[in-house]
């Protein structure tokens, strides 16, 4: 396990709720001092992530309400000794919804030793019919596989 401290704290816009609540964090880890390893495992989705997929059914009769439409953006950037490097990037991910429905997109950038993750799942409309249900479980089955993809670190 990775020593982890929070260096810095900010929230945004919690007084008016006619804007999206962002939450700022600097964020210290400790998983490159001492190793005694020439390669280990980091998965950047430290907080929040989905474990499970709500949607487990393989077919759906009634309709799906979200009741209010969701939004969830992550920015991980990473900055990494020199002496390492990550294996392999994850790849790029982009799929949307019938219907403007929604949309997931992960997207990655390094840029010598800085790693950063753009992540952002989104539904747009809150009540989707029986016949959408696949979409929403194979959405949320690419979010689920993309948040436990774990970054490959060597040492060079």
């Amino acid at each position: 396990m990775h020593d982890i401290s929070i260096e810095h704290f900010e929230f945004q816009n919690a007084e008016d709720s006619s804007k999206p609540l962002i939450l700022k964090l600097d964020v210290e880890i400790q998983a490159f001092d001492n190793l005694n390893t020439n390669q280990f495992l980091f998965n950047p989705f430290l907080g929040d992530r989905w474990q499970t997929n709500p949607f487990k059914s393989s077919e759906r009769l009634y309709p799906v309400d979200f009741g209010a439409p969701l939004e969830e953006t992550m920015v991980f950037s990473l900055t990494y000794p020199n002496n390492f490097e990550i294996d392999e990037l994850p790849n790029r991910v982009g799929l949307a919804l019938p219907n403007n429905g929604g949309r997931y997109i992960c997207e990655v950038q390094q840029v010598a030793n800085r790693f950063t993750l753009n992540h952002s799942l989104q539904i747009s409309k809150t009540v989707f019919s029986s016949e959408e249900y696949h979409y929403l479980k194979e959405l949320f089955n690419r979010v689920i596989q993309v948040q436990q993809t774990d970054l490959v670190f060597k040492r060079k």
